[in-house]
C-alpha cells in the first residue's frame, strides 16, 4: 500500500489533538483558575482516531508477511523510540519520584511498562498504556498469521470472543483482552475490507463523522457525563464511531482523487508516533519553566511552545531513534530472508 497523505495528516492531527489536551492539564496544575477553554481537553479522542487507523494500516499493509516478519516489524517500529522516551521518565523517576506519576495509587512495575504489559497502574509512561493496545491487536494479527486464517473472518471470531469473555475477564489482562478499544482497531480493519475507494459518498461521511464527533463533545460539555475520560462503550459510540466514519470518508476522497493533504500535515504525520510519545515530558517541562509568569502569558506560552516544541522533539526523535530503527530493522530482515 502506498502512503496515504490523508492517513499521514490525521495522524497529525490526532497527535496535535492529544497534545492539547495535556496543555489543559498542565494549567490546571499551576493555576487554579484555567483560562484554556475545558473543550481542549476533548483532544483525547485523538487516541480513538490513532486506534482506527492502526486497524486501517495494518489490514492494508500485511498482506502476504509471515507471522514472524510481521511482529518484528512492528516490534521494531513501536519499542526502541518507546523505550527512550520511558528511560528518560525512569531518570526523572529516580531523580524524584514525586515528579513522575505522583497520583498512582501504588507503585508501577518498571519492567511491565518496558514491554507493554498490562498492569494495574499505567506504564511508567503514561500515554504508553495506548501502546498496549496496539501491542495487543499485533499479537492477533500475528496469530492469525501463524494459523494461516483469512484475516478478516479471523478478527470476527476475535470479535465474538472479546463480546462473550468481557463479562469475566478480570485483572489488567483480561480487560485489555477485552477492551471495547479493540473495536476501534476493527473498525479499522473494516476500512480496509470495504475498500473506500469504490464509494462514492465519501465527503458525506466524512461532514458526518466531523458532525458526530462535534455533537458528542457539545453533549459532554451540556451533561457533564464525560464519557471521554474512560475506556467504556459509551465512549466508543460516542467518539470511535465518528472517528471510523472520519477515516472512512478521508480515505475514500483520497483515493478517489477528490481530496489532497497538504504536504507539510502528511510530514508532521511521518513523526506523529514520537511527536506523541514525547509530548508530555516536553509540555510538563514547559510548565514548570512558565509557571512564574503571569497567568496569561504562561498560557500563551504553554501553547504555542507545547505545540511546536512537541512536534520538534518528534520530528528529531523520528530521526535519530526511529527511521534508524526501522531501516535496520529492514536489513535484517532481509539478511534473514537471504
Amino acid at each position: 500500500m502506498g502512503t496515504l497523505k490523508s492517513i499521514q495528516a490525521l495522524r497529525a492531527i490526532a497527535a496535535n489533538l492529544v497534545i492539547l489536551t495535556h496543555l489543559v492539564v498542565v494549567e490546571g496544575k499551576f493555576f487554579p483558575d484555567p483560562l484554556l477553554p475545558h473543550v481542549a481537553y476533548y483532544g483525547m479522542l485523538g487516541v480513538d482516531i490513532f486506534f482506527v487507523l492502526s486497524g486501517f494500516v495494518m489490514l492494508e499493509s500485511i498482506g502476504g508477511k509471515s507471522a514472524g516478519k510481521f511482529i518484528r516489524a512492528r516490534c521494531v517500529r513501536i519499542y526502541p523510540a518507546y523505550w527512550v522516551a520511558t528511560t528518560a521518565v525512569l531518570l526523572v523517576f529516580l531523580y524524584n519520584p514525586d515528579l513522575v506519576n505522583s497520583s498512582y495509587a501504588e507503585p508501577t512495575s518498571i519492567w511491565k511498562s518496558y514491554l507493554l504489559i498490562p498492569q494495574k497502574m499505567m506504564p511508567l509512561l503514561g500515554i504508553g498504556w495506548t501502546l498496549i493496545f496496539e501491542m495487543y491487536f499485533y499479537i492477533v494479527l500475528a496469530l492469525l498469521l501463524a494459523l494461516r486464517a483469512p484475516l478478516i473472518p479471523g478478527l470476527a471470531v476475535w470479535a465474538l470472543l472479546i463480546l462473550a469473555l468481557a463479562p469475566f475477564a478480570h485483572g489488567p489482562i483480561g480487560q485489555t483482552a477485552t477492551s471495547p478499544y479493540c473495536f476501534e482497531f476493527l473498525m479499522g480493519a473494516l476500512i480496509s475490507w470495504l475498500r473506500p475507494a469504490r464509494w462514492k459518498f465519501g465527503a458525506s461521511v466524512l461532514v458526518i463523522g466531523v458532525a458526530l464527533l462535534c455533537v458528542g463533545i457539545w453533549r459532554e460539555l451540556y451533561t457533564g457525563e464525560h464519557v471521554v475520560t474512560y475506556a467504556g462503550w459509551p465512549r466508543i459510540a460516542v467518539f470511535g464511531v465518528p472517528a471510523a466514519l472520519i477515516v472512512f470518508g478521508a480515505v475514500s476522497l483520497e483515493q478517489n482523487g477528490r481530496l489532497r493533504a497538504p504536504d507539510w500535515l502528511s510530514r508532521i504525520g511521518d513523526y506523529s508516533y514520537s511527536t506523541y510519545l514525547f509530548h508530555t515530558m516536553v509540555v510538563s517541562a514547559l510548565g514548570y519553566a512558565v509557571a512564574a509568569l503571569p497567568h496569561a502569558l504562561a498560557v500563551a506560552a504553554l501553547v504555542a511552545g507545547g505545540l511546536v516544541l512537541s512536534n520538534l522533539v518528534g520530528l528529531l526523535s523520528y530521526k535519530c531513534i526511529e527511521r534508524p530503527a526501522m531501516a535496520w530493522g529492514k536489513a535484517k530482515a532481509a539478511r534473514l530472508a537471504a
